[in-house]
């Protein structure tokens, strides 16, 4: 919790991750709370970046398809935002993928 004088936030950390990013298929795949919405973004060495936004499977896993939208390579990178009703974040972040 951030506290100064009368104003104070409070972020609860969620259980989000990148799991995969597949270039050939252009898509994206990870974990967050079923149900939720998320905004996913997908770069690549070009500059081009693009941010969706999807709903969670009932099993807590996603896929966010980047086809057409921006195109996702080996060298990309990818993050995932998950908001509070604020306007706070859990996200992750990973440029690693092979």
């Amino acid at each position: 919790m951030l506290t100064e004088g009368d104003f104070s936030r409070q972020l609860v950390v969620q259980n989000i991750g990148l799991t995969e990013i597949n270039a050939k298929a252009e898509q994206v795949f990870g974990y967050a709370p079923a149900n939720a919405n998320v905004w996913v973004e997908a770069w690549n060495e070009h500059g081009e970046f693009q941010e969706i936004n999807i709903s969670v499977q009932h099993d807590g896993t996603w896929v966010a398809d980047f086809a057409g939208l921006v195109d996702v390579t080996y060298q990309s990178g990818a993050a995932i935002h998950l908001y509070d009703n604020d306007g706070d974040a859990s996200s992750d972040e990973r440029t690693d993928f092979e």
